[in-house]
Formats: C-alpha cells, sequence, structure tokens
C-alpha cells in the first residue's frame, strides 16, 4: 500500500511501519491463498479466514497436511513445529520448508513489485 487507507488506516501499519495487507499462500505448490487483512493482524488471525481451513478437505488429500508453526490452529492436517531434541530431524526438514516457502514469497514479491 503506497498511502494511508481511507478506513480504519492504523489497522494497515504493519511491525516494520508500513502499510500493508495480509497475505496467507500455502506453498510448494499455491492451493490456496487469502488477500484482504490489514498488516497488523498476526497470521494465525489471519488463517482464520482463509477458505483452506473453512474447506480443508476439498482441498487436501485425506494423507495430506501443511506446516505450521505452534501459534496456528492445532488439526489433524496441520503439522506444528515441534521445538524439542528428539525432533531435530523434523525440525531440520520443516525449516527447509519454510525456507522454501520465503523463496515463492520473494521470488512473486520481485515479480510484482506492489505486493
Amino acid at each position: 500500500l503506497y498511502s494511508w487507507p481511507g478506513f480504519y488506516g492504523n489497522a494497515w501499519y504493519d511491525c516494520k511501519s508500513n502499510y500493508s495487507l495480509n497475505v496467507q499462500v500455502l506453498n510448494p505448490h499455491i492451493i490456496n491463498y487469502s488477500v484482504g487483512l490489514p498488516g497488523s493482524q498476526h497470521d494465525s488471525t489471519a488463517f482464520a479466514e482463509t477458505h483452506i481451513l473453512k474447506e480443508h478437505q476439498m482441498l487436501l488429500s485425506s494423507d495430506e497436511w501443511i506446516f505450521a508453526d505452534t501459534t496456528y490452529p492445532l488439526h489433524d492436517w496441520i503439522r506444528p513445529e515441534k521445538d524439542t531434541e528428539k525432533n531435530t530431524t523434523y525440525n531440520y526438514y520443516v525449516s527447509k520448508v519454510c525456507i522454501c516457502s520465503e523463496h515463492a514469497i520473494g521470488y512473486l514479491k520481485g515479480t510484482w513489485q506492489s505486493l
């Protein structure tokens, strides 16, 4: 966002002092996205408004699930990061997925600077 939004402008102000939108993107295959909430919204709050939370049976097969950190709601199809020593290997691969997701978002932002 390049300027103060007309309605509830302060809500669009994010933690980095920019006006922004909160965007939720599922990756590595983008099967769902959600746009429109203010950048000040926490990611887990924004996730509550996504189509995948409400219609996950339609978007994910029974053996699929998504990675999410511990601030997201716990469901059978959401795997929060487990931060214990016995899950070191699990956490390593979770971090690989997170890096892949960050790269995908960076690519999208590089392609469309308005993001």
